[in-house]
This record gives structure tokens, C-alpha cells and sequence, in this order.
């Protein structure tokens, strides 16, 4: 047994010992990528002296789905920069993922495609109890083998290349939010005299923006434009969306979060189970991750001059806060269970204590009075006759405090604390027949 944890040891040690490109190129699923890595000086630099890292290494299949979608334009540049991207800093174990999402950093830290303190980052999740990592155009990367340790971190080979996250206004459009566009076009922020209000978002890092895509949002900003506002009552609209200097991921809406908004109002986060509130607006969408930090989609507009709270609950708008939680639904089941089963239990030791008392019923009269009784006797007083002998039980132990009075005194003589009463002769006619004391 210890020869066989020796080699275990052992081969941990060798398998932890490989450095990332070594084992890279003995992996043949990884051929595309070892190529790239090693047309690239970059590259090369970047992972061998890698440590603390999680890298996500795409598939053959992966890089040739991608290579085919990204067209003919793509460099060499581009693909060290998505690879770049893949580099995570800080483990990220399959195990540590869960349905509440993190946000790794990772190597990336241009500043077109990551104005982001720290990187741009990709999401870790779990998705219906599967790991996988997220990131621009809300791609999702699967995992196709996972925790492969090397020297200094791990690897996960993914079955879909990330996506570098880019601006707001790609990022919308790509992701069909034609009701942002709307508002965005009828509030005459793609004008070129409203450009500089649209670059001051964009330039900025760390962003979190609040986009409003519903019909309730654009009739809100119809009824507003509708009374001729003025262009600062406009932008003022357009920035009180927007939260610079902080990176607002769904992990860091906290409930009662107050931020300060790019217009200087502020806005205020509630948490209601499992939904998320800007003001009165619920978030629809979340975390979408964008070169400047992050976008999340709400349900409607954001007015400083008409800060709405969320609506009250009610029993037909929040089945879920009513609803029975896990945790009493659970005990229900376990009552409904055991409760049958106690009724059952208590029934078997009734019936079994109602026979027993039913066959003692119908033996012989017995007594296990401490003496005998001149009515221990069979039939009643009237019909008795003489000569008639009593049934009792064995001879009965008791103490000298137990006995009759009468013959206390006979006992006292003896030495012992315990006598026997012997009654099973006692004729019928001796009002006074005393036991025999042994």
C-alpha cells in the first residue's frame, strides 16, 4: 500500500512538474492552438512564465469554428490578443464554480478592448449544475476537459473560442436591443452635436450601464420628448444610465446599494428574491460583459426628475416570495410521511396490548395481592361453599413493611427484609388464616 502512494506521489509531482507548453503540445485536440502560440513571440513569453493562471485552451474544432466566422481579416495580431484573453489570472476549479458568477481577470489589459482596472474579465458560472465561462456577445464556452494540472495553474480545454467584449452601442446592436437603438435615436444622441455627451461614456473605465429595452421604456421617453425638453433635460436622462468608476457585476448589487450616477443623481439597488431593481426598473438581463465594464438590461427608463421605487409585492405579481420555500415544502413532505407511519405504529401496539388484555381476561382469576384475601376465592360470596380452595398466584416476595399488621410481629423475628406468602392452600372459613412465613 505504501509502494502504491509512493508512485501516486510520484506521479502527481511529474504531472504538476510539466510546464503549460510542454503538456500544450502533448495534447493532440490542441494542435491549432500550439500552432499559433508558437508563430507568436508573444505568446510564447506570456505562457511560459505564467503563474497563479487558469488558461482556457479552445479545441481544434473550436479554433476552426471560429477562424471560419471571424473571415479572411483576421491577423495574427488579433488571434495573440483573444489568446491573450484566454490567460486567466488566479485558479478557477471546476469544483469553486457555482450558480452565483465570478468575474476572472484575465491577462488582456489594452485599452480599446479592456478599458477595465485588473483586465478584462470572463464570467465563471454554473449553468443548470454545468461550468462554464461566458464573455463579450454573452458567448458561452463549454468545457470539454476540465482541471488539467501543469506547472503553475490549470487548464480547461473549451469547445468554443471567447469573444472579446467591445463597446456599448456593438454590443447592443449585436444583441437586437432595437428599443435602446430607438431611444437612443429619437433622443438625438447620434447627432454630431450630442457625440461628445455618447464619447465621455465610452472613454470612460469601469462602466456599469443600465440600458432600458421595453415598450413601457420607450413610451416613458415618448411622453417626455413629447413636451419639447431641453438638450441638458435630454443628456441628463441619457447619463443618469450610466455609473463610472465602478465595476457593477450582478455579484456586486448588493440590496439598498446606492450609486452615483454619471448625472451626479443617485441611483438605488433592491433585491427581491431572486430579481434585481434600478430604482422601479427590474433588470432582465445581466452581466453583459462590454470593453468598458458591463451593461445590464432593464424593463424601464431611468428619470432623475421621477425616481420610482419597485412596486409592492402582491400574491399574483411575486408567486415566488409567496410561494412555500425548499426548506418548508421539505418539512411537509416529511410530516405527511412520518405521520402515517406513527398512526400505524401506535395501531399495532394498540391492537397487540387489547389481545393481550383479552387473554388475560380469560384465564383464571388471579390476584397478586401482597396476602390472601378471604374473597380470593372462586364465585362470589353467596355462592361459595366451604371447603372451597383459592386459586392465587406463587408465592409473592414482599417486605416486612408490606405485611399485615397481625403478623408483623412474626416477621420482625425473622433476619431477612423479604418473606414469601404461601396461599395456595388456604382453606375457605379461616377469616384470620395467616401465610406461612419462610
Amino acid at each position: 500500500m505504501d509502494i502504491v502512494f509512493f508512485l501516486i506521489l510520484l506521479l502527481v509531482r511529474h504531472v504538476w512538474c510539466i510546464p503549460l507548453l510542454d503538456l500544450l503540445d502533448r495534447i493532440e485536440e490542441l494542435s491549432t492552438l500550439n500552432f499559433h502560440i508558437n508563430a507568436s513571440t508573444r505568446l510564447t513569453t506570456l505562457l511560459s512564465t505564467a503563474d497563479n493562471f487558469t488558461f482556457l485552451a479552445p479545441s481544434n474544432s473550436a479554433f476552426d469554428e471560429w477562424l471560419g466566422s471571424s473571415g479572411a481579416d483576421l491577423t495574427e495580431a488579433d488571434i495573440e490578443e483573444t489568446l491573450t484573453y484566454h490567460l486567466l489570472r488566479g485558479g478557477f476549479p471546476t469544483l469553486e464554480t457555482s450558480s452565483t458568477p465570478k468575474f476572472a481577470s484575465s491577462n488582456l489589459r489594452n485599452g480599446q478592448s479592456a478599458n477595465v482596472t485588473g483586465g478584462q474579465v470572463v464570467e465563471a458560472v454554473s449553468l443548470n449544475n454545468t461550468p462554464v465561462f461566458i464573455s463579450g456577445f454573452s458567448t458561452v464556452s463549454n468545457i470539454i476537459s476540465a482541471d488539467i494540472l501543469c506547472t503553475g495553474g490549470i487548464i480547461h480545454i473549451v469547445g468554443k473560442v471567447l469573444e472579446i467584449p467591445v463597446s456599448v452601442p456593438t454590443t447592443s446592436q449585436a444583441a437586437g436591443l432595437k428599443v435602446f437603438v430607438s431611444i437612443i435615436e429619437k433622443g438625438g444622441f447620434l447627432k454630431s452635436s450630442s457625440t461628445g455627451v455618447v464619447l465621455n461614456i465610452l472613454a470612460s473605465p469601469d462602466v456599469t450601464t443600465f440600458i432600458p429595452n421595453s415598450m413601457a421604456a420607450l413610451a416613458a421617453f415618448n411622453n417626455i420628448t413629447a413636451t419639447n425638453p431641453t438638450a441638458d433635460r435630454l443628456n441628463g436622462i441619457f447619463n443618469y444610465h450610466f455609473v463610472t468608476g465602478f465595476r457593477g457585476y450582478s455579484s456586486n448589487l448588493s440590496n439598498g446599494l446606492r450609486l452615483k450616477s454619471f448625472q451626479g443623481s443617485t441611483l438605488t439597488i433592491t433585491k427581491r428574491g431572486n430579481e434585481t431593481f434600478v430604482n422601479g426598473a427590474k433588470i432582465t438581463t445581466s452581466d453583459m460583459l462590454v470593453s468598458n465594464g458591463v451593461v445590464h438590461v432593464i424593463d424601464g427608463l431611468l428619470d432623475p426628475s421621477n425616481i420610482t421605487t419597485p412596486l409592492p409585492l402582491t400574491s399574483n405579481s411575486s408567486s415566488s416570495d409567496n410561494s412555500l420555500s425548499e426548506a418548508a415544502l421539505g418539512a411537509i413532505i416529511t410530516f405527511a410521511v412520518l405521520i402515517p407511519i406513527g398512526i400505524g405504529i401506535f395501531a399495532f401496539w394498540f391492537f397487540f396490548r387489547q389481545r393481550r388484555r383479552r387473554a388475560a381476561l380469560a384465564a383464571p382469576v388471579t390476584r397478586k395481592d401482597p396476602y390472601a384475601r378471604q374473597f380470593d376465592v372462586k364465585g362470589s360470596i353467596g355462592s361459595r361453599s366451604d371447603n372451597q380452595e383459592f386459586e392465587l398466584d406463587t408465592p409473592i416476595s414482599m417486605r416486612k413493611s408490606d405485611l399485615p399488621f397481625s403478623v408483623r410481629s412474626e416477621a420482625m423475628k425473622k433476619k431477612s427484609a423479604v418473606f414469601e406468602l404461601d396461599a395456595t392452600s388456604i382453606k375457605h372459613g379461616v377469616n384470620k388464616a395467616l401465610p406461612k412465613i419462610r
